[in-house]
């Protein structure tokens, strides 16, 4: 190892050697000097700690409001979502559909904090030791109007130290976290927008649930939650609001052609739902039919009749009876009547 030291009024120079035969010190020389002697081995290794505390060692920079592109490459599909100025991230390839903001932006926080641990090598002319010449994963993106291409390419794993990984404008061979690198081995299933149903539930003015004949209404009216259905009655805020973020974050963890199978348990659903907006005259609607055994229940989406597999545990949220439901209102108590007048 040869060290440099620069100061304001000179330039010394340490060059460090091998060990010793004991292993407890190395040789060193200062630049200019004949003279040899020893240093002890804690120098080498606490230079060495503190090297690479020091230098870069970030991989690649994908910082969110700058990327305009993202492409993932496996070696048996491609995965491509683009960023429209209008309609936000969309997944490009291998279909067409609409990206999810805040899964993309968690995707490319995590690339862009990624760190290397370690460098296994300055430079490689035989990148197979590293699986880098077969890939499992290229990463690309596109940054700036100008679309400036970074990759980032991922290699084997090295149990109990991690993934390989090079930057395609760097000769380093990093090893990177694994259980951090994994989660960037997404497709495009994990990337695009898989809600259900698509609404703001700040804007809900009212809702309805059908659990096996029995109906449930729930309303606002000036800002508060009321039962409608059975009963008239103050609804629990907190379940209302509960439930609905429930039905806003419901994501599809499979999709399925939209077609009538007996299996599906439509005929006979266990649960229908609707929603209607304060701005909107239409409702959106969905029902629940067979649960499956994996704990998934089949969703169909009634305006264009698609089909989903949706975890049951939404089914478990949402069944509830009205007396669950029904805020109790408590009575101030009564005043006390006036004190007599003893003199009257």
């Amino acid at each position: 190892l040869d060290l440099r030291i620069t100061t304001d009024k000179n330039v010394s120079e340490l060059s460090l050697g091998k060990q010793n035969p004991a292993g407890s010190l190395i040789y060193a020389k200062r630049e200019g000097s004949d003279k040899i002697f020893l240093v002890t081995v804690h120098l080498l290794h606490h230079l060495k700690t503190n090297l690479l505390e020091v230098r870069d060692k970030q991989l690649i920079r994908a910082e969110e409001p700058q990327v305009t592109q993202l492409e993932l490459k496996y070696p048996d599909k491609e995965v491509r979502l683009e960023l429209d100025a209008e309609e936000g991230w969309k997944v490009t390839a291998p279909y067409q559909a609409k990206g999810d903001r805040e899964d993309i932006s968690a995707y490319l926080n995590r690339l862009d904090s990624l760190r290397a641990k370690e460098f296994a090598a300055e430079s490689s002319e035989d990148l197979s030791q590293y699986g880098l010449d077969k890939p499992a994963l290229q990463v690309s993106v596109y940054t700036g109007s100008e679309k400036l291409k970074q990759t980032l390419f991922f290699g084997k794993t090295e149990p109990e130290k991690g993934i390989y990984a090079k930057a395609e404008s760097k000769p380093q061979v990093a090893l990177v976290d694994d259980a951090i690198a994994s989660t960037l081995f997404s497709d495009a299933f994990d990337l695009r927008d898989r809600r259900i149903l698509e609404f703001d539930r700040s804007l809900v003015a009212m809702f309805q649930m059908d659990c096996y004949g029995q109906v449930i209404v729930i309303g606002k009216e000036k800002d508060e939650w009321r039962i409608i259905k059975p009963e008239d009655a103050p609804a629990k805020p907190y379940f209302i609001d509960g439930m609905l973020y429930d039905l806003e974050n419901l994501k599809a963890e499979a999709y399925l052609e939209p077609e009538e199978k007996p299996e599906f348990g439509f005929d006979d659903p266990v649960m229908k739902i609707s929603i209607w907006l304060a701005d909107q005259t239409d409702s959106l609607d969905i029902t629940l039919g067979t649960i499956t055994s994996d704990e998934q229940i089949y969703v169909r989406r009634e305006k264009d009749a698609q089909i989903f597999l949706v975890s049951e545990d939404i089914l478990r949220q949402l069944s509830k009876q009205p007396g669950e439901l029904k805020r109790e209102v408590v009575e101030p108590p009564k005043k006390a009547g006036a004190k007599a007048d003893v003199n009257s």
